[in-house]
């Protein structure tokens, strides 16, 4: 046990209290709070020391801190992910000012390259995502690539804001990823499977503006298109939040994205307003919207 940030008297009026310790123990703790030289020695199982035993483990640019157990036999009642993919992840990077010093044209040549990839026959490639008719995908550019198991249930949400009055239709998700899914004693027959999920759009005073059940075969290693009940009417400069839950036992890509992204004329800023609202946000890959209602 240690006393590494108390002062005398906060001992005597705390633990010195304390009817666990003997006054043997109390004077000679207390002697060595007081005295920084003092010889006498502390209590068997007590120590001096004032450096921290915390261990941060690093993070490496591919987060090489995959979690994965060794067994799975009870994975339905365990959401490992949670732990793994919690919001301190993305705070450390962005606090460390990894998604602001990435430069603009290595964020839009990242998304020019997913769009061309994901864009379908009758879809145009523009700045910051895909034009496909009225409809614009604006893809967020993942800046740090990362895994996340979804073992029961699992959740994500992503606060933004534009600068200029749209249209929300829907979003896009990632699907599964085989080579780890495959892992789980669980293995794909084909090249797809069905994917079971629940969306929604709050405003900024957690009213549900709209939603949505979603469940069909989807391709493995893609983009998932979810389309709300209905369009949803966005004012500029006020907060929303787009929150998804999956429902299928696998592996998805994750990752870090960028904060700011410009799609068409419309600017878009995530992970705004409270940080609490923000959970596996990188699972949210797209916001899909129009500048007219349809």
């Amino acid at each position: 046990m240690r006393y590494k940030d108390i002062n005398a008297q906060e001992f005597a009026e705390g633990p010195g209290m304390s009817p666990l310790l003997t006054q043997d123990e109390i004077f000679a703790i207390l002697m060595n709070t007081l005295c920084t030289g003092n010889k006498a020695p502390m209590p068997e199982g007590f120590s001096t020391n004032s450096h921290s035993r915390a261990y941060k483990p690093p993070i490496t640019r591919l987060c090489a801190l995959r979690y994965k157990p060794s067994r799975y036999s009870s994975y339905m009642t365990h959401c490992w992910p949670t732990e793994y993919c919690e919001s301190d992840f993305v705070n450390n990077a962005e606090s460390s000012g990894t998604l602001r010093d990435v430069p603009p044209s290595v964020i839009e040549s990242a998304v020019r390259r997913e769009a061309e990839n994901l864009a379908a026959a009758s879809a145009v490639v523009i700045e910051g995502g895909v034009r496909e008719g009225s409809k614009y995908y604006c893809l967020r550019s993942v800046l740090r690539p990362t895994e996340c198991l979804n073992a029961n249930v699992l959740d994500c949400s992503v606060t933004f804001s534009v600068d200029k009055n749209i249209y929300v239709l829907g979003v896009q998700v990632p699907t599964q990823m085989t080579e780890l899914t495959n892992d789980l004693n669980h293995p794909f027959s084909s090249t797809s499977y069905t994917e079971i999920l629940y969306a929604h759009l709050l405003d900024s005073d957690n009213t549900r503006l709209t939603y949505t059940h979603f469940s069909t075969k989807v391709k493995i290693n893609t983009l998932v298109e979810i389309t709300f009940n209905r369009p949803v009417y966005i004012r500029k400069n006020k907060i929303y939040r787009v929150g998804v839950v999956f429902n299928s036992l696998g592996w998805y890509p994750m990752g870090v994205c960028t904060q700011y992204m410009t799609c068409d004329t419309v600017f878009f800023t995530f992970g705004v307003g409270n940080s609490a609202d923000n959970v596996r946000d990188g699972l949210i890959r797209s916001i899909i919207f129009t500048y007219d209602n349809v």
